[in-house]
């Protein structure tokens, strides 16, 4: 079961690394964190028929410069953070944040899912995948706006609690 939510999750390319991110919880504000400014036209031309994205008000502190770029695929569409400027492998990826455009059953599957609650109203799924420091990592999955909405970083990228405040940060931001 595990197995097919990371292969969803990774057939959207949601590959993270470590970079160390760390800082507090902050409550959303009434945009996206500034650093997605930059590819808020690419996302408004690239983003599929009928699908909106909700993008992060809050990000952790991160002591790297981080570059955002939006890659879309058959599963789905999503905005991602660089360490390196026009990089866009996934060892220079360290986050990521979408939508499910493809099929996905829900509520999500895996050993290690437990219910959370975003908002009134929202309630999503927390996962933790991987079983080594090297690949542990922590989704949120949600539903809104008739979508599956999902945000994913490695365990040593950002905490639990980092990757519900940013899926918090989301559910409260105006879809494009």
């Amino acid at each position: 079961m595990m197995k097919s939510i990371r292969s969803q999750f990774f057939a959207l390319s949601f590959a993270t690394i470590s970079i160390g991110l760390s800082g507090s919880i902050i409550p959303a504000l009434a945009a996206p964190a500034p650093l997605f400014q930059t590819v808020i036209e690419d996302i408004k031309d690239q983003l599929p028929t009928g699908s909106t994205l909700r993008l992060p008000a809050y990000l952790p502190d991160s002591p790297i410069q981080l570059f955002p770029y939006v890659k879309k695929d058959p599963m789905g569409f999503g905005v991602y953070l660089s360490t390196q400027s026009g990089c866009q492998l996934s060892s220079c990826t360290v986050g990521a944040a979408g939508v499910i455009t493809g099929e996905l059953a829900w509520p999500p599957k895996g050993d290690d899912r437990s219910p959370v609650s975003l908002m009134q109203n929202v309630e999503g799924y927390y996962l933790k995948t991987g079983n080594k420091a090297s690949n542990k990592a922590h989704y949120v999955y949600w539903q809104q706006d008739s979508q599956i909405y999902v945000v994913g970083a490695l365990d040593i990228a950002a905490s639990s609690e980092d990757v519900i405040a940013i899926a918090k940060s989301m559910v409260l931001e105006q879809p494009l």
